[in-house]
This record gives structure tokens, C-alpha cells and sequence, in this order.
């Protein structure tokens, strides 16, 4: 190959070395795996509860300190959203679930009550970075049934 033909294709290189490793450029965090279960069984009586445990691991070019809030909505069968369209936040601190702080992933508990709807409940991941950068969106569903 002739210098003509190498050069452009390394300053080409170089400037995808410099954009990628340049600090004042901000990366999105990413969902990488979700643990969400595939069906849960309505409870018979009103007294009890269904729980089940939703887990996001969530890594950020960034540094893990770069995560601000990992968090979902959750769209009942009927197609309006849980908790009122509000954010249901996962945490990373060891607590309501989560079984170790700071490992990078993101677990919260869900509770449903005889009361609840059967059908697809469909839940949309997020996770967002200090700078507000949101991740791409991570879907996935639980199939109620009585």
C-alpha cells in the first residue's frame, strides 16, 4: 500500500483512539442483564402476597460512580402504569433485596396481592448517569396468572 492510502485510515484511527478515551466525553451507562421472572401466580386469599425480586446489572465506561438511578415503569394488562406512571427505583446498597452493595447491580422487590390484574405486566429498565444520560431502554415482561 502507498502512504496515500495508509494515512487516511490512520487519522482516522487516531481521532477514534482520542474521541473514545477523551475524559470530557460522556458515555451512557448500559443494562447489560436483567433477572426478571417469567410468570408469577396471583396468591388464592387476600391475606398473602406474591413477591418477586427484579435485578439489573449496570455497567458505565464511566466508572461504576458515574451511575446516579437505575429504575423502571411497569405497565399493567390493562395498559395503564403502575404507581401512577411514577419510577420505581433498584438499588445497589445491599438492602430491600439486594444481596450485595455495590457490585453493580441494581435489585428492588415486587409485591402483588389477590387484587392485582392477571395478564402481561410489561416493566422498562433505565439507567441514568450524574450528567442525566440516560441508557438505552431494557424491557421485559412477567406473565400474571391466578
Amino acid at each position: 500500500m502507498t502512504i496515500q492510502k495508509i494515512l487516511p485510515v490512520l487519522v482516522l484511527f487516531g481521532f477514534l483512539v482520542l474521541s473514545c478515551s477523551d475524559p470530557s466525553v460522556n458515555h451512557p451507562p448500559e443494562i447489560t442483564w436483567l433477572s426478571v421472572p417469567d410468570s408469577l401466580q396471583l396468591p388464592a386469599s387476600s391475606d398473602s402476597l406474591a413477591a418477586a425480586l427484579l435485578r439489573a446489572e449496570v455497567e458505565d465506561p464511566d466508572g461504576a460512580g458515574d451511575i446516579s438511578s437505575v429504575y423502571f415503569y411497569s405497565q399493567k394488562p390493562d395498559g395503564s402504569m403502575a404507581g401512577n406512571g411514577s419510577s420505581i427505583p433498584l438499588n445497589d446498597n445491599g438492602e430491600l433485596g439486594d444481596e450485595t452493595a455495590g457490585d453493580g447491580i441494581y435489585s428492588t422487590g415486587i409485591k402483588l396481592s389477590s387484587t392485582n390484574q392477571a395478564g402481561t405486566y410489561i416493566f422498562t429498565f433505565y439507567a441514568k448517569d450524574k450528567s442525566g444520560t440516560l441508557s438505552q431502554a431494557v424491557e421485559d415482561s412477567i406473565e400474571v396468572y391466578e
